[in-house]
């Protein structure tokens, strides 16, 4: 299902949607493409074609990102009420805790990306790229990056990023 491929156990379909809309891809037909792929008949036309895989992965790293942040301002949240109602049991008081701990713990702060735009059609290339120079543009995230295009390439020169170029295995 969808759920699985983008988001998990704690799948957040809205946040899902909201995605998919986002960057044009849509959910019916992804859904649709995702349940045929694992049918039994692997042969099927409907089924995920590699750059549709590729955009999934990317798709999938900004749901992390965004439902670690939702669940991070919810701790937030909770932790703000908790403090305006005043004196609360333990159990209250040690739920809270636990879900600011889990909250802290999914604070996504590096991304390995192997050939973002690999196998994707021109809309699609740009979607990737724009969700690389988003991530790259976010002070608290270190962006890793392995790319042959020279279009990537691009975005890295305009930023302040450290670059390191190998040819034939060594670094030059």
């Amino acid at each position: 299902s969808l759920g699985v491929n983008l988001g998990g156990v704690n799948y957040d379909h809205e946040t899902a949607s909201a995605i998919l809309t986002e960057y044009g891809f849509p959910i019916s037909d992804l859904e649709a493409k995702i349940s045929s792929s694992y049918s039994k008949n692997k042969e099927s036309s409907t089924s995920l074609s590699g750059g549709q895989r590729q955009m999934l992965a990317l798709l999938r790293v900004e749901y992390q990102l965004r439902i670690s942040e939702k669940n991070r301002e919810t701790a937030s949240q909770h932790w703000t009420e908790y403090q305006q109602r005043g004196s609360q049991t333990g159990r209250e008081t040690a739920k809270l805790q636990s879900e600011i701990r889990n909250a802290e713990k999914v604070d996504i702060r590096t991304i390995i990306i192997d050939e973002p735009t690999n196998d994707l059609d021109s809309k699609s290339k740009e979607t990737a790229i724009n969700l690389v120079e988003k991530w790259m543009n976010d002070p608290k995230r270190t962006v890793v990056l392995v790319s042959h295009d020279p279009d990537v390439q691009k975005i890295i020169d305009g930023h302040n990023a450290r670059k390191i170029v190998l040819e034939k295995g060594k670094i030059v």
